[in-house]
């Protein structure tokens, strides 16, 4: 069954990263699109997905990492039993791309989530 959810998860992820690939025309503009201008040149980005099944509550879990201009420089995907939620799931997935970013030294990363409520940025509010 484990493989039956790798497969949905590659598949999501293969269908999501062809919708990113649609942009628009370039731009005269000097700079890169906005949210990517602030970033050092070193940053790496990197995208979850996962599949859970509830009656199982098996989940399948991957991340690509890429680069400021999109382009893949790694990948990985797991599997997890014993999973509560899709939502635990998607955070699984956050937390593998992490451990996963931190084995290869990346220092600059930037989670590219389908969940807000996970990757949302932690303020000093949200610490009090």
């Amino acid at each position: 069954m484990s493989h039956e959810i790798i497969a949905k998860t590659i598949t999501a992820i293969k269908e999501w990263e062809a919708a990113q690939q649609k942009k628009p025309p370039p731009s005269t503009s000097l700079c890169r699109p906005p949210l990517i201008c602030d970033c050092p040149d070193s940053t790496v980005l990197f995208y979850t997905d996962d599949a859970w099944k509830s009656d199982t509550k098996n989940a399948g879990l991957a991340w690509i990492f890429t680069d400021l201009a999109t382009q893949e420089i790694n990948r990985n995907s797991a599997t997890q039993d014993s999973v509560s939620s899709a939502l635990m799931a998607e955070a699984l997935a956050i937390r593998g791309a992490l451990l996963h970013a931190t084995s290869l030294h990346y220092t600059n990363i930037w989670i590219r989530s389908d969940s807000k409520c996970l990757s949302k940025q932690p303020t000093r509010e949200d610490n009090r």
